[in-house]
């Protein structure tokens, strides 16, 4: 090959050669300078602007330790509060604890086999009759309500209307105690009360809703009678129980609160004198009725309550007389009864004694009141 042509090739490759250098150069010099447009830096912050930033922090921060502290005071009040607690019942557990430093050699006291009975206001019986009452409302609606559950079922239907002639006929013998005793004694003790509160007036009402009610009860006698007719028949014992519930409520507002402004020695022989009006007749039948409801509805103090004041406005032979009916009424419950000295008439009865304590003039049924 010739000097010339070699010379020639020479120069090209290196001309070549530096055309490729020159463009890689300004490629890298492109890239550095992209790099740096990316590695951009945030301004520098003026001294004062620095400053102002720090405590902005540090009040953020004051502010934060002062909830914790004030969260620390508050978890450490409580567990205080819940020490004293412990440490109050540490106190009481150790004054109830007994650790005898021998064994009992002494056996232990029987249980007494009767139980103490308190004094009991004799117009409790008032006020528990009406809780019988009450007891046979809702027995006679439940009845009701079963006549139409098992529509047509003639032993159902005879069960309710029976249900109902107890009920009335309680309720009868309950308001001429009422209307031949209590209000009469209001009446001239409390300057004409029952008279001016329209009582007998509400009781001559419910006579005549009475009426009514027979007159559908006795509906359901019939095997004719619809669905229909037996849901009549109770929506009118619905009513009834709503009118009588509403005059039993007007008694007890007016009339509960006078009977414990009669001396507690006087009280025995004014609902002695109350009772009396249809003792023999109907007080058999009263008693037993009275307790088959509050035996069923009530528990043994209330019909403990009820037969203590009942003992104690009646005499020895008195209450002997319907002892065998409130044995029967109060079943499985009376030996719990009997402790209480209700099947005695040893004492807590009616003497003579407490005739002398009866208000003079106070069943005077000739005043203006009556």
């Amino acid at each position: 090959m010739k000097f010339s042509t070699l010379t020639t090739l020479t120069i090209s490759s290196i001309l070549g050669l530096s055309s490729i250098v020159e463009t890689y150069g300004e490629q890298v010099v492109q890239d550095f300078r992209n790099l740096l447009k990316k590695r951009t830096r945030k301004p520098r912050m003026h001294k004062t602007e620095i400053i102002a930033d720090l405590q902005s922090q540090l009040s953020v921060a004051d502010s934060q330790l002062s909830a914790s502290s004030a969260k620390i005071a508050a978890l450490e009040a409580n567990v205080t509060a819940s020490m004293n607690k412990i440490s109050t019942l540490e106190t009481k557990v150790a004054a109830c604890t007994v650790r005898p430093s021998v064994l009992p050699t002494k056996a232990p006291t029987p249980r007494p086999s009767t139980v103490t009975v308190y004094p009991v206001n004799p117009f409790a019986l008032m006020g528990y009759t009406h809780t019988a009452i009450r007891g046979w409302i809702l027995q006679m609606q439940e009845d009701c309500m079963a006549s139409v559950s098992s529509y047509l079922n003639q032993s159902q239907m005879s069960k309710t209307i029976q249900t109902v002639q107890t009920l009335i006929k309680l309720i009868n013998t309950h308001m001429q105690h009422e209307n031949d005793g209590f209000f009469i004694a209001v009446d001239n003790k409390f300057n004409c009360t029952a008279k001016n509160q329209g009582y007998r007036d509400e009781h001559v009402g419910d006579v005549a809703e009475q009426s009514v009610l027979n007159n559908f009860t006795n509906m359901l006698s019939s095997p004719n009678i619809s669905l229909s007719g037996t849901y009549a028949v109770c929506a009118e014992m619905y009513h009834y129980a709503s009118d009588h519930e509403a005059h039993m409520v007007h008694e007890e507002t007016y009339l509960a609160p006078l009977t414990t402004q009669f001396s507690s020695l006087s009280r025995p022989s004014v609902v002695r004198q109350i009772i009396m009006t249809n003792f023999n007749t109907t007080y058999d039948f009263f008693a037993a009725t009275a307790l088959t409801q509050l035996v069923k509805r009530s528990n043994v103090t209330y019909v403990g309550t009820y037969l203590t004041a009942l003992k104690r406005v009646l005499t020895p032979g008195e209450y002997l007389q319907v002892l065998p009916s409130i044995i029967n009424a109060t079943g499985s419950i009376w030996p719990s009864l009997a402790l209480r000295g209700l099947n005695s008439t040893s004492s807590g009865t009616y003497t003579i004694a407490d005739d002398q304590y009866l208000p003079a003039g106070i069943f005077n049924s000739t005043s203006s009141c009556v």
